[in-house]
């Protein structure tokens, strides 16, 4: 599959997109169709799976076939990324700072997550343009990396990253989230860690939003006032497949 805009084009543009070569008689090869998500041929749509950012190679099973030692490889560069700013920067993302287009009293978990991601070279992409400066706390018309509830939406498809199946297990380079309902943010996101870790921002190592390294667990958030967990959702794991 190839991104394209939705619409209509010849049969012998949309072949281009996808790296074919029509014959010399083009109503003897495969048609086309363009949608919002890209081009797919049309023997082919019975098994296709065709998702916003579902371009990556697959094997004959259907599996993601991107080299798998490369794969790896930035996995665990993203652990590196995560600890190396555990140890070294563990306040860059604190809520009361400015950190890229997010301003004070913002929480930055995604922020952190993404540049980790990004250092590693398994970037997600900037899902977002915000059109009010209340989003970010930066100038109107920023773009900003996908939020927490992003990453814990299902179905919502993130560049690069494919959600786990229930009967699969998180490996160091994952990243985890959950919806939670905060006044002020969709959710919270961070890396799992070696050891059965979660790395992210936090408030156990100083003000909120300093790195914290935490013991893997199924709620992310914070107690309320009573002691209770906020009202949540499960969690959600991703695994970087290249892109």
């Amino acid at each position: 599959m190839a991104l394209v805009n939705a619409g209509m084009m010849t049969r012998r543009r949309a072949a281009q997109i996808m790296g074919e070569i029509l014959p010399s008689d083009p109503m003897a090869d495969v048609l086309a169709i363009t949608t919002a998500t890209g081009a797919i041929r049309l023997n082919s749509v019975a098994t296709a799976k065709v998702g916003k950012y579902d371009g990556q190679p697959r094997d004959a099973g259907g599996k993601f076939a991107e080299g798998k030692a490369k794969v790896d490889e930035t996995r665990k560069k993203i652990v590196e990324a995560a600890q190396r700013n555990l140890r070294d920067n563990p306040g860059l993302w604190r809520d009361q700072t400015t950190r890229g287009n997010v301003g004070p009293g913002k929480s930055k978990c995604n922020l952190f997550v993404y540049e980790m991601l990004a250092e590693a070279g398994a970037d997600p992409g900037l899902a977002h343009r915000s059109t009010l400066n209340s989003l970010t706390g930066g100038a109107l018309g920023t773009t900003y990396p996908p939020t927490a509830g992003d990453w814990a939406n299902r179905d919502y498809d993130i560049l690069g990253w494919r959600v786990l199946a229930p009967n699969e297990q998180p490996e160091p380079g994952d990243v985890v989230a959950q919806k939670i309902k905060f006044g002020d943010a969709s959710g919270h996101v961070m890396i799992v860690g070696d050891g059965d870790t979660f790395v992210g921002t936090g408030d156990q190592n100083g003000p909120h939003g300093s790195l914290e390294q935490i013991g893997r667990k199924d709620y992310l958030g914070p107690l309320d006032d009573d002691g209770k967990e906020l009202p949540h959702e499960p969690l959600v794991y991703r695994r970087w497949v290249g892109h």
